[in-house]
Formats: C-alpha cells, structure tokens, sequence
C-alpha cells in the first residue's frame, strides 16, 4: 500500500513546506478547538469581564480556525482527487450555530450576577470582528448564509444563555437531593 502523495508536493520543496505549515495549523486549530470547548462546558464560571472575553472569542476566534479547518479539508479533497466532498456548506452552518450558542452559553456562565448584561456586552461587542469574519469565510458560498447568519445571530447567542441557565439550574436541583 503507497501513501499518495500529489506530485506537486514531492518535486517542489517550498511546497513541502507550506503543507507541513498547513498541517501544523490544522494539528494546533483541532487543540485549540477542543480546549476551548472543554474549558467552556467544564471550566469554573468566571467573573463578568472574563466571560464576556472568553464568548466573543468563541464567536470570533473559534468560528474563523473551525471554518479555515473546514474550508481547508475541503479544498484539499478537492486537490488530491479532483472531487469536491462538499463539506464546507454544512459544516460552516453547523460552526455558526455552534459558535453563537456556545458564545451565549460562556457569556452566562459567570460567578456574578451580570449575565444579561454579558449577553448584550457579548451580541454588541462581538457584532463587528463576527460578520467581518463571516463575510470573508462565507465569500465563495451562497449568499443565504451571510442572512442566515444575520438573522440567528442575537437569537443563538440569547439561547447559549437559557442553555446555561438550564443546564445549571438542573445541577443545583441534583446537588440538593
């Protein structure tokens, strides 16, 4: 069995390079990716400032390296076999809508009482640097999903928070029986 390897890779040693480099970004977005998220779910709830830091950077920061991760394995399926897997379309929808609530869900989880204002500090602080990365992200894909987008942004980051509230409300009941 032979590893294939495209022969635009193998003769130019540059290229060899940027591949490593690529593949190096793809090994530290999945870390990144999975700490955040782990740190999100499990970690201790914050003060206001913190979680309001920590969710723009979930509807920000880990949208855009999920989509590059995404957009990247899809341009790569369609270099190494010709044949595009059309995976990045429901996987950006899928990243959206998990970024949003999962930035609504961290703005919540907060060790003070703030977390309406850290919802609102959270959907108006993080409005500009999100659609700036959407926009570029979703450039090549149909426009429905730059007004998907607009349309479930507040109301994904509003349900983040119920989620919390929830979630933690039913570990508090648990704790007491």
């Amino acid at each position: 069995m032979t590893l294939f390897i495209p022969e635009f890779f193998t003769n130019n040693p540059l290229a060899s390079l940027m591949a490593l480099c690529v593949l190096g970004v793809y090994a530290i977005t999945c870390i990144f990716a999975y700490k955040f998220i782990q740190m999100a779910i499990y970690g201790r709830p914050l003060q206001g400032p913190a979680s309001v830091g920590r969710g723009i950077a979930a509807i920000t920061v880990l949208m855009g390296g999920l989509l590059f991760l995404f957009w990247s394995l899809d341009q790569l399926a369609v270099y190494t076999t010709g044949n595009n897997l059309g995976i990045y379309l429901p996987a950006a929808v899928l990243v959206l809508l998990f970024s949003l609530v999962l930035g609504g869900f961290i703005a919540v989880k907060t060790s003070e009482d703030t977390a309406r204002m850290n919802l609102k500090m959270v959907a108006a602080i993080g409005f500009l640097p999100h659609f700036f990365i959407s926009t570029l992200a979703f450039s090549k894909l149909p426009g429905w999903l730059n007004l998907l987008d607009f349309a479930i942004y507040v109301p994904a980051i509003i349900v983040g928070g119920f989620i919390y509230k929830r979630v933690a409300r039913n570990m508090e009941n648990s704790q007491q029986h």
